[in-house]
């Protein structure tokens, strides 16, 4: 039914625009004549989609060679199949691999290639010089190769004789029949008149030595205009950093001897204070304006000792790129000077009313947060407004804590103000920039959220650091992943000893169904499963060869058991911990737990009984004096 469609469109104004607009329903410009519009509007609302059709016609008679896709899909596919072998260039706008403006730098600069006008300072291109052929030339001078081309000196003597930089160029040897032959020394001719054109600009020393980008005779040869590439090695370890005990993702027993069981991770603030130390190591005396472009890829767990390549390269004297293997990346600017403070930020943001009364952060952290005390990096109150927080933070032991509040402070905006996909990690940092020394963390720091964006899979904050009032660092474009939740899930992660998951239906019988979502079911193994459940006792954990659904199915059995045995033994509303216990089979459908104390196994005497379909599973816990 398009009638609402067409009593929508008879509200439209229609005007001219500046470029033509073509409709692939009729092949042709579309009108600007209101009721032809309106007409062609309902006609392409059912009409099929020409689109090979109408790529043709444009490169065909409309010397179209330049194709832009605005927004997410794959036309740009459709057209390379249809253009297959002709001479066109095309690209999306959106990239799901890049930010907005990287893409957009790449479009502007097949624009610039293909022989459009582009703004080259957004490009990052700074032309200090410019021949009648714009030609562009690096601003400080260029490097060797463009200087004396030694190799294609060689190449053209034994062409043209002695002809070299400023000759004519009109003499040949009339040997150039052959078309290949013509083109090539067309080319050839062409490198030459560019070499000279930069001879004429540059002269014969065309750096000065006083340019702290010139390079320098060393022993005959001429250093790089930039610093050196590196590759350097990684190397974590839990005995070096034993403060990410308190960065775990699911904490267990104190003291407990696996920690294989208790997933300690780096945060993604340490991550960056080891890319920042790598750089500055490597740009000494130099301040550390920015650290952009970061990306967090996938957890670095040191319940073994890590160990992984870092590669730096160079993009120019003051931007340095860093990349940990397929952990993490970012990208370090280097300056001589602090920047300007941002205009926007030197007042408080406007952060919307606030929703509730100011919280502990002690109570905040113990609520909602798997943070030890060496990460909890907040303090005081903490004012919660419908747009952001506002709170105290205060660098702890752990390293990273400082920065690692502007991730937390993100969840906990979710957790405070979301019923829904309340979990989250943090995945990509667009820019932090510096107003003083990234490693003078002393003090205490006023930290203010605001949220950007959020939507159903993630969230988006800018936030400011400020010491003694002023501004000290500027987080923007922090996003964290949301994932789905629900409270006895995050309940029985933060404090197993105090909730179960299964449900008691009748006394000591103990029901549960698998619910949760693939993630949950994955962040629950890791609560739930001891070294024993795994098979790693056995040498290869199970987790790592098992299907889906046999992981699915043993993770449904442990729920159901250890929490029906946790249960039976808690006193004064204490549980053990699921990782204290294990369950054997002794016989189909007859299991005997044991605890698991420093390492070693106790059989109890509470005999059990499991039952168990594909989604659902019961167990029986019988009653023993177990005094």
């Amino acid at each position: 039914d398009l009638k609402p469609y067409r009593d929508f469109i008879q509200r439209f104004q229609v005007c001219e625009g500046r470029l033509p607009v073509w409709s692939c329903a009729t092949l042709a410009p579309t009108p600007t004549e209101r009721d032809a519009y309106l007409s062609l509007v309902d006609l392409q609302m059912s009409s099929p989609v020409r689109f090979r059709a109408l790529i043709e016609k444009l490169h065909g008679e409309e010397d179209a060679r330049v194709f832009l896709q605005i927004g997410p899909g794959n036309l740009t596919g459709f057209v390379e199949n249809t253009l297959k072998g002709k001479d066109f260039a095309v690209m999306a706008t959106a990239s799901a691999h890049r930010s907005g403006a990287e893409q957009l730098r790449n479009v502007l600069a097949m624009l610039y290639v293909m022989g459009s006008h582009v703004d080259l300072d957004f490009l990052g291109v700074n032309p200090a010089f410019q021949t009648d052929r714009t030609l562009k030339v690096l601003p400080r001078g260029a490097p060797p190769i463009l200087r004396s081309f030694p190799e294609l000196t060689d190449v053209v003597r034994s062409r043209y004789g002695t002809m070299g930089p400023g000759a004519s160029l009109s003499g040949d040897r009339g040997d150039a029949s052959h078309p290949f032959l013509q083109l090539a020394s067309l080319n050839l001719k062409e490198a030459l008149r560019t070499q000279s054109e930069l001879i004429s600009h540059f002269g014969t020393s065309p750096l000065r030595s006083s340019d702290p980008r010139s390079p320098q005779q060393t022993e005959g040869r001429e250093t790089s205009l930039f610093p050196e590439d590196f590759e350097e090695e990684l190397q974590l370890a839990l005995a070096d950093h034993p403060y990410l005990l308190d960065h775990a993702i699911i904490r267990q027993p104190e003291n407990w001897h696996c920690a294989a069981d208790l997933n300690p991770v780096v945060p993604l603030a340490m991550t960056i204070e080891l890319l920042a130390e790598a750089a500055k190591r490597r740009a000494p005396g130099r301040k550390i304006l920015r650290i952009r472009k970061v990306g967090a890829f996938k957890w670095i767990g040191v319940e073994s000792p890590f160990c992984q390549t870092l590669t730096g390269t160079w993009k120019s004297r003051d931007v340095l790129h860093l990349q940990l293997g397929n952990y993490a990346s970012a990208e370090i600017v280097f300056g001589d000077r602090w920047p300007a403070y941002p205009a926007e930020f030197l007042e408080t943001p406007d952060m919307g009313e606030e929703i509730m009364p100011p919280a502990d952060a002690k109570l905040l952290y113990d609520r909602y947060s798997f943070h030890g005390p060496q990460y909890q990096a907040g303090r005081g109150k903490t004012r919660i407004h419908a747009k952001g927080l506002i709170s105290i933070s205060e660098k702890r032991e752990g390293k990273g804590s400082l920065l690692d509040s502007l991730g937390q402070q993100l969840g906990l905006f979710l957790h405070i103000t979301q019923t829904e996909n309340t979990i989250s990690f943090p995945v990509q940092l667009k820019e932090l920039t510096f107003y003083a020394d990234l490693f003078d963390q002393d003090g205490v720091f006023a930290h203010e959220l605001l949220i950007t964006k959020l939507t159903e899979s993630s969230i988006t904050g800018t936030m400011i650091l400020r010491r003694d009032g002023m501004i000290w660092c500027v987080a923007k474009g922090y996003v964290c992943q949301r994932f789905p939740n629900s409270i006895p899930v995050w309940n029985v992660i933060l404090k197993p000893q105090h909730h179960i998951l299964a449900e008691e239906t009748a006394p000591g019988i103990f029901r549960y169904k698998a619910d949760a979502s693939p993630h949950v079911m994955a962040m629950l193994s890791k609560r739930y499963l001891n070294q024993w459940d795994r098979g790693e006792a056995d040498g290869v954990s199970f987790l790592e060869t098992a299907d889906p659904a046999e992981i699915q199915a043993r993770m449904i059995r442990c729920i159901v058991m250890k929490d029906a045995v946790r249960q039976r033994l808690s006193k004064d509303g204490i549980m053990l911990y699921p990782v204290e216990i294990y369950c054997e089979e002794d016989a189909p459908g007859h299991f005997t737990p044991w605890r698991i104390c420093r390492g070693r196994r106790e059989a109890l005497p509470l005999p059990l009984r499991l039952t168990w379909s594909e989604q659902t599973a019961a167990a029986t816990v019988t009653e023993h004096d177990l005094n």
